[in-house]
């Protein structure tokens, strides 16, 4: 149990680096949707640590920015829907 919470940890936190909003701070469309998808995630951290009672899926949806040189913009925007099954807790 204990390695599976470390590899998410490590895990985590490389998607803290790569989306962490002070690497976009030249474009403010990236660097606030990076703030806000952030945001997203740690509500999404906080909800499955705690136990759930209704039974219903709770959906996040998350919009951020990568760099990407192969996008004329050198940004690549992502959308996409984290979904957490009951129970939310491990």
């Amino acid at each position: 149990m204990l390695a599976r919470s470390d590899a998410y940890k490590s895990t985590l936190r490389k998607l803290y680096k790569l989306i962490h909003p002070d690497r976009f701070g030249t474009n403010p469309q990236a660097r606030q949707a990076n703030e806000l998808a952030l945001q997203s995630l740690n509500q999404l951290l906080a909800e499955w640590r705690r136990p759930s009672d209704s039974g219903q899926p709770r959906v996040f949806p998350i919009s951020l920015f990568l760099h990407d040189p192969a996008e004329p913009t050198g940004l690549r925007n992502v959308d996409m829907e984290l979904r957490l099954q009951p129970p939310y807790h491990t």
